[in-house]
């Protein structure tokens, strides 16, 4: 009897054993239900597919608060430490923490580059921004090292008033009143400020025409949420990416969602400003971002002496996730 006993013991501590195994291998697949996402500034067009998603995924059951804080370099020292597990938005805030030995990294795309650099009509070449007045979100944000990037690319040397004036809508506004001769803006800001100013304004350039390769705009992650909530991170950007093909194959589907999640916009300009998104293709079917734009964007924020050089792709990005997802749903 004894030897039997002994027997059923250690029958039972193995079954417990493969029990474990197997609820650690649910959870690393299911992951946590309840993470923090935070946005840059008030939700705009570029967010919409994103915002949807998490809606998906709180109807699965998932507990995800969507704060949204104004400095960029607050948000990326916040998912670095932790406070937040993911944001999205300013590329260039994120490759500086990256730098500064933060713990986060790329993880996919919010929405393609939707920036141009708007200016009044007085303003026909790059040398013309001399003196000028351009208004940026922050200090160190993409607005500011896009501007910097484009003078150093076009014409070194040329000394601007750069201008802290908040968002891309607050800046358009202050474009409009006459009391700001440039600045960075997003396409849904841009096209309105076009239509409304009429000749008074242009477009002086058009990233994604003269820069298709850079992603300034990127879904980042904590490094430790990586590692530990691998099914997480892959239910995100699985709706993320199955929202961006609804976007893609129903025409109306894009004005409703701007309809729910940025309800004041001018309505007498939503369909012009659908219209430019449609004709940019910034929400990608295939999540955004590949090795090779990465690594594209890490060199051009290099270049244009926005970051110090040293980094690696492997440092800034981990892209197995998106690729197990597309593996699952199919690349397009």
């Amino acid at each position: 009897m004894a030897k039997s006993s002994g027997r059923i013991a250690v029958f039972s501590v193995l079954l417990g054993a493969v029990a474990l195994v197997g609820a650690c291998g649910t959870a690393a697949q299911t992951g946590t239900r309840s993470f923090t996402f935070t946005f840059p500034g008030p939700f705009g067009v570029g967010d919409v597919t994103l915002l949807a998603a998490i809606d998906d995924l709180r109807a699965q059951g998932y507990t995800i608060e969507t704060p949204q804080v104004d400095d960029p370099s607050l948000i990326a020292q916040g998912v670095s430490q932790g406070q937040f597990q993911f944001t999205v938005g300013d590329t260039v805030a994120a490759l500086r923490t990256m730098q500064a030995g933060g713990k986060l990294k790329i993880v996919g795309e919010q929405v393609g580059d939707v920036w141009q650099i708007v200016t009044i009509s007085e303003i026909s070449t790059c040398a013309d921004l001399g003196g000028r007045s351009v208004g940026v979100f922050a200090v160190g944000s993409f607005n500011d090292a896009s501007v910097r990037a484009y003078i150093f690319q076009n014409c070194p040397g040329t000394e601007v008033e750069m201008l802290v004036l908040g968002d891309s809508t607050a800046r358009a506004a202050a474009m409009l009143a006459g009391s700001l001769d440039a600045s960075p803006l997003e396409i849904g800001d841009a096209v309105p400020l076009l239509l409304e100013g009429g000749d008074r304004f242009h477009v002086l350039t058009d990233f994604a025409e003269t820069l298709p390769g850079l992603r300034p705009s990127t879904i980042v992650a904590n490094t430790d949420f990586l590692a530990a909530e691998t099914g997480t991170v892959r239910a995100l950007l699985k709706a993320h990416v199955l929202q961006n093909r609804k976007v893609a194959d129903d025409p109306g589907y894009l004005k409703t969602l701007i309809l729910k999640y940025v309800p004041a916009i001018d309505q007498s300009t939503l369909d012009p400003v659908i219209d430019a998104f449609k004709a940019t293709a910034v929400f990608d079917v295939n999540g955004g971002v590949t090795d090779q734009n990465v690594e594209y964007t890490l060199q051009f924020f290099v270049s244009s002496q926005s970051i110090q050089p040293g980094l690696s792709l492997a440092n800034v990005a981990d892209l197995s996730h998106l690729d197990a997802v597309l593996n699952e749903v199919g690349r397009k």
